[in-house]
């Protein structure tokens, strides 16, 4: 039976297809629609994008697709096929056949977050009370394009919560960790350390007391002096520190005054350990005084010392005092003015490089004394050669060292001193109290600003050696500890001189400019410049002579009416050799001048000694011979000379014919 039915089944199709064909119509089978996604997958990083591409194959005359994606927060994709990662993680991205919704493909996109490499939350650390509130920022360092936003977290919300702004709210006392993490990769975060307490008030203490300059030199508070450098440490508590004070005696004498930022700064430095604080040291000079009238800023003897913190609110936290003891030593200062006239009050030798004065010299001295109401009365010292001892009103002396005297070893002047060329400073220094107590004779502790400058004022200068030079060059000092000095070589002036005939260094009996500069030992760079005058207008002129004339202020080098030559065409021409004397001077960098009187010697005309002209025009002169043409003998008889001289006249050969 069943056999039948299947031998029916097939008959009657090949009975439907013979129908078929016997119709004439042409038999299609169809082709079934395909979609490809090309490539199959990706790998992008957050901000990226890929393309994707897809082909349709079977019968359907639309080969267009719709793109999706499984997850837009991953991934998104465009009309195009075109894919931007949006965050970490994979999505699947479809192209379906436009013309049978049935026909489609994926390709599968996996997104990294390699683009974000840190977050930083700021302020790293904070400290609240219950109830307060802080806003914190988040700066995140991420590749370009990437997205820096971030999300808020608290470790322990019960003691702090924070809102998606950044915004925290303390709640209850305790730690908490505040974390930002970034929205594009999750897996980056920062975080601040949070402290809830309730309001703890400042503190402030004595850290260390140093010596200035020397933090590892701990102070003895049993014999204080000079400079000194306080410590504090300072915990701001839940306050803003506007300013610390030193006190001695309730008295404020340093004060350090503090921004907000540097107030929280200390804040956290207390609260957390990992968090640096730089000291708040205050610098006190317990030498202080007044470099004009020498009064002391503190006296010697007990003194407390405390310190004090003022917040901004004027709410003031003090330290206990602690006892200290200053011991300062008491002394003179001694600085130095000179005056030297019209001259130049100093100069630098050129061959060694050592600053020299000149003229008078005043030493100004003011006394400082520690002990209460005890001032100095007089100071005693060594200096130029001699011991000088000055008295003292209100601490304050002066005496001056007058270069319009001579010197000698037992009054005040310098004309003719000369120090030693290593230079010198003030010797066997003493000082007597108004009490009757004299100090101590060691010179560094009696001048005060000796060797290493005054302890209690730093604008004292440091006491300077001492090169005094009012000598005149190829002079003799009159202090037997002067050095040597070269000796001056004056030659012989022609009795008349040309219009090029020069007077500078090493011409008509000038010496030269090496025996000038060996001709002094202090100041040096002497200058020789020629004077002249009419005959009897040189005040003490010498004929014939060669003596030194003593420069001024105590000598009698005279130069009124008198004019500066360096040209013999500076001069008048003269028909006689008496017409002119001169003068020499010599003069170092300081000013000290000698004169010489530059004497010719006529060996033709011995009464104009003293005296020489000046000659400019050539001498003239004819010589007749034979007749042209005519028959001679070389013999003086077949010529005659004339010949002529303004002024100077000829030498033993005066003409030459040719």
């Amino acid at each position: 039976m069943q056999k039948l039915t299947r031998s029916l089944a097939m008959a009657g199709a090949l009975a439907f297809a013979g129908v078929l064909a016997g119709c004439g119509d042409d038999v299609t089978v169809s082709t079934p629609t395909t979609v490809t996604v090309t490539p199959p997958s990706a790998s992008i990083r957050v901000g990226e994008t890929a393309q994707f591409t897809a082909s349709v194959t079977g019968d359907v005359a639309n080969k267009t697709v719709t793109w999706a994606t499984s997850d837009q927060a991953k991934a998104t994709v465009d009309a195009t096929g075109k894919v931007t990662a949006v965050a970490i993680g994979t999505a699947t991205i479809t192209a379906t056949s436009a013309a049978d919704a049935d026909a489609r493909a994926s390709a599968l996109v996996t997104i990294t977050g390699r683009g974000v490499n840190a977050v930083v939350v700021n302020p790293p650390n904070g400290i609240l009370a219950p109830g307060q509130t802080l806003t914190v920022a988040a700066q995140v360092d991420a590749d370009p394009g990437i997205a820096r936003t971030v999300t808020w977290s608290s470790s322990a919300t019960a003691i702090a919560t924070v809102s998606t702004a950044g915004v925290i709210t303390a709640v209850a006392p305790g730690s908490a960790t505040i974390t930002a993490a970034s929205t594009v990769d999750p897996t980056v975060t920062g975080t601040m350390a949070l402290t809830v307490r309730a309001p703890v008030p400042p503190q402030i203490s004595v850290q260390k007391v140093t010596v200035t300059g020397n933090t590892a030199a701990t102070v003895n508070f049993n014999n204080v002096a000079g400079g000194i450098d306080v410590t504090l440490n300072v915990d701001p508590g839940d306050a803003t520190i506007q300013r610390v004070e030193v006190l001695l005696d309730g008295n404020v004498v340093c004060t350090q005054n503090l921004a907000a930022s540097e107030s929280e700064q200390l804040r956290l430095a207390a609260a957390f350990e990992e968090v640096q604080a730089a000291d708040v040291v205050c610098q006190i000079n317990t030498a202080e005084f007044d470099a004009t009238t020498g009064a002391v800023k503190f006296a010697n003897g007990a003194r407390a010392l405390s310190a004090r913190a003022v917040t901004t609110t004027g709410t003031q936290v003090a330290t206990p005092s602690t006892q200290m003891t200053f011991n300062n030593q008491s002394g003179v200062v001694v600085t130095l003015t000179n005056n030297n006239g019209t001259d130049p009050a100093s100069a630098v030798n050129p061959s060694t490089g050592l600053a020299w004065i000149g003229g008078s010299v005043t030493v100004n001295v003011v006394g400082v004394s520690y002990a209460s109401g005890i001032s100095v009365a007089s100071a005693t010292f060594g200096v130029f050669g001699k011991t000088r001892t000055v008295a003292l009103t209100n601490n304050v002396g002066t005496v001056t060292f007058s270069e319009a005297t001579n010197w000698t070893a037992v009054n005040t002047g310098v004309n003719g001193y000369l120090s030693p060329a290593a230079g010198e400073t003030f010797g066997g220094a003493s000082a007597v109290l108004s009490n009757g107590q004299n100090l101590v004779t060691n010179l560094a502790s009696v001048i005060l600003n000796f060797g290493s400058g005054a302890l209690g004022n730093a604008t004292i200068p440091i006491l300077p050696t001492i090169r005094l030079d009012n000598v005149a060059p190829g002079q003799a000092a009159l202090n037997p500890t002067a050095p040597a000095q070269g000796a001056i070589a004056i030659g012989a002036m022609p009795v008349w001189v040309n219009a090029t005939t020069s007077f500078a260094a090493g011409s008509v009996g000038i010496p030269t400019q090496t025996n000038l500069n060996a001709s002094d030992v202090g100041s040096d760079a002497v200058v020789a410049t020629a004077y002249r005058g009419a005959i009897g207008t040189l005040a003490g002129y010498a004929p014939g002579a060669l003596t030194a004339i003593a420069g001024s202020p105590a000598g009698t080098c005279d130069l009124t009416g008198l004019t500066a030559i360096t040209v013999g065409s500076n001069l008048t021409e003269t028909t006689v050799s008496g017409s002119y004397q001169a003068r020499l001077e010599l003069k170092d960098g300081l000013g000290n001048r000698v004169c010489y009187d530059l004497n010719p010697v006529n060996l033709v005309d011995p009464t104009s000694n003293g005296s020489f002209g000046a000659d400019f025009t050539a001498p003239t002169g004819t010589l007749a011979g034979p007749a042209a043409n005519s028959a001679f003998q070389a013999v003086p008889a077949n010529f005659a000379v004339a010949a002529t001289d303004n002024a100077s006249g000829f030498g033993a050969t005066p003409l030459r014919s040719s």
